[in-house]
């Protein structure tokens, strides 16, 4: 099942495997994270960029050490909410290289809401319907959700 997964897309075996997870490699390389709790987000769309473009735009710089995924790691299993400055998507910078329109609506969603630290990945908290209804005010399609575990 997992070979099958992995084929439909890196991160599906994540997927398959529930819970928090650590994903390396090409996301076929999983930790477990004993996740002491749910994280509240709210997602919004901004733009898009293909997988393909992404990982061509890539630099080496761009995943120089594992640091922030460790710190994110040992915040959830504390129970503690990760810190804003170690959450966000190592992608970013290459999908924004790859698709500069999703840069603009990134920066034209954090110019929007500049009281939220906004990331690739999502961003939010216990204000997660009111954050995710301002997204939808500032023109992106948003939804409050919640990660499951915890």
């Amino acid at each position: 099942m997992r070979q099958l997964a992995s084929s439909l897309g890196s991160d599906v075996p994540m997927l398959l495997a529930g819970g928090a997870h650590r994903m390396r490699g090409r996301g076929e390389l999983l930790s477990t994270v004993a996740a002491a709790t749910s994280l509240h987000l709210v997602v919004a769309v901004v733009g898009a960029s293909s997988t393909a473009a992404t990982y061509a735009a890539v630099r080496s710089s761009d995943f120089e050490d594992e640091s922030r995924g460790d710190a994110v790691a040992a915040a959830l299993e504390a129970g503690d909410r990760p810190d804003d400055d170690i959450l966000g998507s190592g992608l970013e910078a290459a999908a924004c290289r790859a698709n500069p329109a999703l840069g603009e609506g990134l920066a034209a969603l954090r110019a929007s809401l500049p009281m939220v630290r906004w990331h690739l990945t999502g961003s939010g908290g216990a204000q997660a319907e009111a954050l995710a209804a301002a997204a939808r005010n500032a023109g992106c399609a948003a939804r409050a959700c919640r990660t499951v575990g915890g």
